[in-house]
């Protein structure tokens, strides 16, 4: 690895679980993580352990070796076969909420291996990069699109990630209801039921087809439809306080749709009315109780942008 040099990354929050595209769908969003790793001294030891550590930006309760962006740099070197500098300092600036399902873990998986890929001086390709980060997050639906950008499809297989690019509209506008509160994966995952009636898998199968040709398509009037799910959001919803009195703001705005982002608390709204405008939503979230805010935001079709000094 080569010393005394500085790795700046640049990763898109993402949205997961699009509509009825439980596990499967994620799109990335252009609000960032930038993450920069700055090493020096010598590169020739193997043990993460004796490498000095720094963190600048980070909360405290986070800055210390099991900090994820740490422990995803060192997986993706050891699975290089690289060696560890003497000295790494990692900077966070960081514009995406924690734990409000826009995929912040994710930034920060990404950040760790392709940093490490980075570091390596060798050639490789993102597939390579997604195969660890997906090890490291147990399922590709958020990783996939903090990578590559875009909205995207993905699913593991026998150990392997497979995906596909899902070509849409640069022009969808979308509004993020977002909480002061925070809900973990864990947590939100543990309300879910361990099998689910057939018939709620052929809605979802269903509906699925229809919104990914709604997106393709610019049909957005299908979406209020389409969007719809029986697998996660019906459970998830249970858990989020003022989750109904969000859907009721959207439904008096007549947005286009809206569907839980992630394991949530994140309403992800898509309103292609210009005339309903940030403001509109942000006066209506003030009178809820639990510290809402609106973002507005478009989808980021670049994925994580490297810039490096020194080498």
């Amino acid at each position: 690895m080569n010393i005394n040099k500085k790795i700046v990354l640049r990763v898109p929050a993402t949205s997961a679980n699009v509509g009825p595209g439980f596990d499967s769908l994620g799109m990335a969003l252009n609000i960032y993580t930038e993450v920069s790793f700055e090493l020096s001294g010598s590169a020739e030891h193997n043990d993460p352990e004796s490498m000095e550590l720094e963190f600048e930006g980070c909360e405290e309760k986070y800055a210390d070796r099991k900090n994820l962006i740490y422990t995803s740099f060192v997986k993706g070197i050891d699975h290089l076969g690289g060696s560890f500098p003497k000295k790494m300092k990692i900077g966070i600036k960081s514009e995406v909420p924690v734990c409000r399902g826009l995929g912040s873990s994710a930034a920060c998986i990404v950040a760790g291996v392709k940093a490490a890929y980075e570091a390596s001086c060798e050639q490789y390709c993102d597939r390579e990069v997604l195969e660890i980060c997906n090890l490291i997050e147990g399922h590709p639906d958020n990783v996939t699109p903090a990578l590559m950008g875009g909205f995207t499809a993905s699913m593991q297989k026998d150990g392997r990630v497979f995906m596909s690019s899902i070509p849409v509209s640069r022009e969808l506008r979308f509004i993020a209801c977002v909480p002061q509160f925070s809900l973990s994966t864990e947590y939100s995952r543990s309300v879910l039921p361990s099998s689910v009636d057939f018939r709620d898998a052929i809605y979802n199968v269903s509906h699925v087809s229809l919104m990914i040709s709604a997106f393709v398509n610019s049909e957005f009037e299908l979406l209020k439809t389409a969007v719809s799910d029986r697998l996660h959001q019906r459970y998830r919803s249970g858990i989020i306080d003022e989750y109904e009195e969000v859907i009721e703001i959207c439904e008096k705005m007549s947005s286009t749709a809206n569907f839980l982002s992630g394991a949530g608390p994140t309403v992800m709204i898509i309103d292609q009315d210009q005339s309903n405008t940030l403001e509109m939503y942000q006066e209506r979230l003030l009178k809820l109780k639990r510290g809402w805010k609106a973002y507005e935001l478009r989808i980021d079709f670049e994925g994580t942008k490297v810039r490096k000094e020194g080498f």
